[in-house]
């Protein structure tokens, strides 16, 4: 319901009285920056601990704007068919109780209060605060990083408990702090892409050396291990170099409960008879590439089989050559010797 009167102040105001063409009413106003954080998005364990984060982050900074007085806000769903996840009101509900800063307020209490006189605005942010700013190459290592978190948490069946230290570490790594001390941020990350990489490292592709197929055509025999503690789900897909020289799709949906192998075949189509070197890449249930790729040779045998076709072909003509040359230079020599006899 509009304010009738533009001049009233409802910036940063719990509770504001609103002139409207009824007479003023007391009005309820929920704070427009935390309502936006709970449309964050939830998909996956790191949106969650962001939106969580990033609620407590602005609570904190309101509560030093006036540090002497107590200020109300109200947060409220920003559509009635807001449908947000356990997984982000339950820690969120904690985190808010947890917070020194935070106190909740039944909304009686609230109505009776005399609503403050003084808006609160946000203030502006200043060209050295800007320059202060994480260098744009740490941050899109972070994401980097992050999005190496993503894919490895997509192949686990179960993810729970294993990612979401990764997720917090990296908001970590994030942090203002490390304006002041990037070295220490740099170490941090390093940390964690480390460790992010060894546990990648878990569920990897075992096969390595030559294989030989016995045409053209064949199939492609591929061992998996999976050391995690929990199952997994991955495809794998096969890479040419050059690329044009094979002729393979991807296979997916491979489950390996943990601490298990797992072999499979694909099935390929090689072109040329000069070896050919193979990258298998392990991939996620999206298609995304999941950890290195191991490295193998194919080799066909068809191209082979028909080379000693066409040496022996080309043998059996020339030894067709060698018996007409023969045949003929017999005939010949026999049709002098019978001339010569005639003539005597």
């Amino acid at each position: 319901m509009p304010a009738t009167d533009e001049a009233t102040p409802t910036d940063g105001l719990a509770t504001a009285p609103l002139p409207t063409s009824v007479g003023t009413m007391r009005a309820v106003l929920t704070d427009p920056g935390l309502t936006a954080v709970l449309s964050l998005p939830q998909r996956s364990s790191s949106d969650v601990i962001l939106a969580r984060q990033r609620f407590l982050a602005e609570t904190g900074v309101l509560s030093q704007t006036l540090p002497a007085d107590q200020r109300e806000l109200v947060v409220a769903p920003p559509s009635v068919r807001w449908d947000a996840t356990a997984s982000l009101l339950s820690p969120l509900l904690k985190a808010t109780s947890a917070a020194p800063w935070l106190d909740p307020l039944p909304l009686e209490r609230l109505l009776d209060r005399p609503a403050p006189s003084v808006s609160r605005q946000r203030g502006g942010y200043g060209d050295r605060a800007r320059e202060a700013e994480l260098d744009q190459r740490y941050v899109a290592r972070i994401a980097r990083t992050e999005a190496d978190v993503e894919v490895f948490a997509s192949v686990i069946d179960d993810p729970t408990g294993i990612v979401q230290p990764f997720s917090e570490a990296l908001l970590r790594a994030g942090s203002s702090a490390w304006r002041t001390e990037p070295a220490v941020g740099d170490r941090l990350l390093a940390s964690i892409d480390g460790a992010i990489t060894e546990e990648t490292g878990r569920v990897t592709v075992l096969s390595e050396g030559r294989i030989t197929l016995s045409g053209d055509v064949g199939k492609v025999p591929i061992t998996i291990a999976n050391e995690l503690d929990r199952s997994v789900t991955v495809g794998v897909v096969l890479r040419g170099n050059p690329p044009l020289r094979l002729d393979s799709e991807p296979l997916t949906g491979i489950r390996i409960e943990p601490g298990r192998f797992a072999s499979v075949d694909i099935d390929a189509r090689i072109v040329g008879g000069d070896p050919l070197a193979v990258d298998v890449q392990l991939i996620s249930p999206e298609g995304e590439d999941y950890g290195s790729p191991a490295r193998i040779t194919l080799a066909s045998t068809a191209y082979a089989r028909a080379a000693a076709w066409v040496v022996v072909a080309a043998f059996v003509a020339i030894a067709v050559f060698v018996v007409v040359g023969v045949t003929r230079r017999i005939r010949k020599a026999h049709a002098g010797r019978t001339g010569a006899g005639a003539g005597q």
